[in-house]
């Protein structure tokens, strides 16, 4: 479910009034969190380690790690195993000797900000004024504490009385995070919604038939899968800059809210990740209206697990691709120079793959513009 700004909050259990309100907001849009059901986040849910490792690693594209367990309390092929591996090895958040991570401990907020501090590389304090450390801060904690009080990351209220040792819940973790990548990851409040001030032929629209008359005429295509909107809009912005078609794939079943609950070691997409490659999800339509007439097929997801979604397998599997130049691209919480789909390259033949790119689900304009400049658009 995609909930783009809602002014009404979607969760029976988060007022719109709420002070956490533009936090849960924020997590949900970008999919950073998902609710508990489909009616509830329950914001006041306490945190633990393994909740925030997961969190943070999926923020980073969900990359690939080290399988080899490195400690002795958590469980290996867990929802949680990769996103601790990862956090321990960046030096993100630290285990407390003897090979114990306590991944089910809960979190407190000196723990919370001295994580996210590291999270954003330990970066020097300028101030370190004594204003903004609260008596009962501990030692290990007061950079941290101090660059978070300064930088906004702490939510409004508490910055002069953190109670650092209270215990974090899903609500005010949501806002911290809303906080922190709004002021330090890579945003574009530019960004035009393309959707409704240029009208691009969407061949699965028949209020576009007329467009679609022409289509022998048009030579570039671009297919994509989106989950929550991100992929979507990225689609659409690479659509109209290219002058190409749009496809949209649909899975069949189409994935639920609890489906998509990478937390939840029985949901879909946990099964199906634990099943790969064997993994088969079938679309509503694998074929493209004079498919023959383009030669230059796009194909987007968003990143699962490190690599671009599996539910596009099928469209690549199900045609023919001989003699055209494909191109995929995938949308996560973070950017970053990696090559998308090197899955979906084993899967054709006689084609050329041009460079892939990751964008950010905040991607900025120029970015797309530039690289689809280097790939010959």
């Amino acid at each position: 479910m995609f909930l783009p700004s809602f002014a009404q909050s979607p969760f029976t259990d988060v007022d719109d009034k709420a002070w956490y309100f533009e936090g849960v907001e924020y997590v949900i849009e970008n999919k950073v969190m998902t609710g508990t059901s489909s009616t509830k986040f329950s914001p006041e849910q306490v945190v633990n380690r393994a909740m925030l490792a997961a969190v943070l690693y999926r923020m980073e594209g969900s990359p690939t790690v080290d399988d080899k367990d490195k400690f002795s309390d958590t469980k290996k092929n867990y929802w949680y195993s990769n996103a601790i591996n990862w956090a321990s090895t960046k030096g993100i958040m630290k285990g407390f000797g003897n090979g114990i991570f306590a991944p089910e401990q809960k979190l407190n907020r000196e723990q919370l900000l001295s994580i996210m501090w590291r999270y954003a590389g330990q970066p020097e304090i300028s101030d370190t004024n004594d204003k903004y450390i609260d008596s009962n801060v501990s030692s290990w904690a007061k950079s941290a504490v101090v660059w978070a009080k300064v930088n906004g990351i702490v939510p409004e209220g508490m910055e002069n009385e953190l109670n650092p040792k209270d215990e974090v819940r899903r609500g005010e973790l949501a806002l911290v995070l809303k906080n922190y990548f709004t002021k330090f990851a890579k945003k574009n409040s530019q960004t035009k919604d393309v959707t409704k001030d240029d009208k691009i032929p969407n061949i699965d629209n028949k209020a576009n038939k007329n467009e679609n008359k022409k289509t022998s005429d048009k030579k570039t295509l671009v297919v994509y899968f989106s989950q929550t909107g991100s992929t979507k809009k990225l689609a659409e912005f690479i659509a109209k800059e290219t002058k190409a078609d749009l496809f949209e794939l649909k899975p069949t079943p189409a994935y639920s809210d609890a489906d998509i609950d990478w937390t939840d070691e029985n949901s879909r997409v946990v099964k199906e990740h634990n099943n790969m490659p064997n993994v088969e999800v079938k679309l509503e339509n694998t074929k493209v209206p004079n498919f023959e007439s383009y030669d230059k097929v796009f194909i987007g997801a968003p990143i699962w697990w490190g690599e671009l979604s599996w539910v596009v397998d099928d469209f690549v599997k199900s045609n023919d691709f001989k003699g055209k130049k494909l191109v995929a691209f995938s949308t996560s919480l973070s950017s970053g120079n990696s090559e998308s789909g090197k899955r979906l390259e084993g899967y054709t033949k006689d084609v050329q793959w041009l460079k892939g790119e990751r964008f950010s689900s905040n991607f900025k304009e120029d970015d797309v513009k530039k690289w689809l400049k280097e790939i010959g658009f």
